[in-house]
């Protein structure tokens, strides 16, 4: 019987396989795409939670806006400049130089009678708002008082109207953080859960440290000037204390504030 042998270069046939050439090649290929489309298809989901993600944060902020009310000074609080806020003393010397220690007396009295006198109003507060309202009657009597400072030892002096002016910084300073720190504590419970701290709140209040510190740093120049009267100076050493006590106080709130990521922070955080 004779053999025949097909040409090497020919494929040969068997029963149920396709005539097609490099139809194994194809098939290879077939399924690398298959599983390149399957690898594109889990990155595209990702994108889509990611999306999802994103817009439910930003579904809660337009809540959180359209939630929070504006909120009212509190009850016992009184803006710089009112009656029950201003330093008075009695019987000033005439002279910014005559009976000095009389002087830094009565501006120490001044600011010690202000000081209880805002603290009367704190019995119904308790906790983190309890020490914000006292915090806040401490900076509104360092204000008071450095504004008293220049007018009982350089009453129109270049000196008085930048004390002046300070004062008036730190009242405006005091009413911004006031209103941030109410606006963190009253945040939406649900908000928060979702979407984490306030940032603009928390950013506010890193401006009004900064604004302490710019101020505070602006007073003890003050203090060192030839023409400034040195036996007053005392006077300024309390209020400047309290401004830097203030400036680190809203700096730890800031920094807890924007360290609160809330559940859609982390999980975004875990999406690579």
């Amino acid at each position: 019987m004779v053999k025949i042998r097909a040409p090497a270069s020919e494929a040969v046939q068997l029963p149920g396989q396709s005539s097609l050439p490099g139809f194994a090649n194809q098939g290879r290929f077939v399924k690398t795409r298959i599983r390149a489309q399957s690898v594109h298809g889990r990155g595209q989901g990702k994108t889509g939670i990611r999306l999802i993600m994103v817009l439910l944060v930003f579904l809660l902020v337009i809540l959180a806006v359209s939630a929070d009310d504006p909120v009212p000074d509190g009850p016992g609080r009184n803006s710089i400049g009112s009656e029950s806020t201003v330093l008075h003393i009695s019987g000033p010397s005439e002279s910014p130089g005559d009976d000095i220690p009389d002087d830094l007396a009565m501006i120490e009295d001044a600011a010690r009678r202000m000081e209880m006198q805002l603290d009367e109003n704190l019995m119904e507060y308790s906790g983190d708002r309890l020490e914000q309202m006292r915090q806040d009657n401490r900076i509104r009597v360092a204000a008071s008082t450095i504004h008293l400072v220049a007018t009982v030892t350089a009453p129109g002096t270049t000196t008085w109207i930048e004390l002046d002016k300070i004062s008036e910084g730190i009242s405006r300073i005091a009413d911004d953080s006031f209103v941030q720190q109410d606006r963190i504590r009253n945040r939406n419970p649900v908000v928060r859960f979702f979407a984490g701290g306030d940032a603009q709140a928390a950013g506010a209040l890193e401006q009004d440290a900064a604004g302490y510190r710019a101020l505070t740093g602006r007073i003890e120049e003050i203090g060192t000037v030839s023409n400034f009267n040195q036996e007053v100076k005392p006077a300024l050493d309390k209020p400047v204390a309290t401004l830097r006590l203030e400036q680190e106080r809203l700096t730890t709130i800031a920094r807890k504030e924007r360290e609160d990521r809330g559940i859609l922070g982390w999980i975004l955080q875990g999406i690579p």
